[in-house]
């Protein structure tokens, strides 16, 4: 039981370092990303290490030890679950951002085209004013 406990921390730990370091692409965010990924992948060596460690397995497991093992296994599944949680959000955040981009793109389109005619019709009502002007002087 203890050494699936391990086992099974250690991959979590592992997972979430790999998790962390594919945000840094995601995000642009190096060094954040690269010093939790470092957090994990040393709580994975810390389990490899006491996995290496092990007495011989016909020793009691001690309630303590099974209570502490449980709590390194969940500990890693949350790292490796906020992990994807995280990047969940940046992706959420692109396609809103991306989105926003291309509205603003939209409104900038709209404002030229709308500047532009009112421009227009500004020269077309001078162009008018003095042809009035000249067929009211002749």
């Amino acid at each position: 039981m203890e050494v699936l406990l391990h086992l099974a921390s250690l991959t979590l730990a592992l997972g979430a370092a790999a998790a962390a370091l594919r945000l840094i692409r995601l995000t642009g965010h190096s060094h954040a990303w690269l010093f939790l990924s470092l957090g994990f992948a040393l709580a994975a060596v810390e389990r490899t290490l006491e996995l290496f460690s092990m007495p011989a397995l016909a020793q009691e497991y001690s309630f303590h030890e099974l209570a502490s093992d449980i709590i390194m296994l969940a500990t890693a599944a949350l790292y490796l679950h906020g992990t994807h949680r995280m990047r969940a959000v940046f992706l959420e955040h692109r396609a809103t951002r991306e989105a926003l981009r291309h509205e603003l793109e939209d409104l900038r389109r709209f404002q030229r085209l709308t500047v532009g005619r009112e421009l227009r019709m500004k020269e077309l009502a001078k162009e008018n004013a003095a042809l009035r002007n000249q067929h009211t002087a002749a």
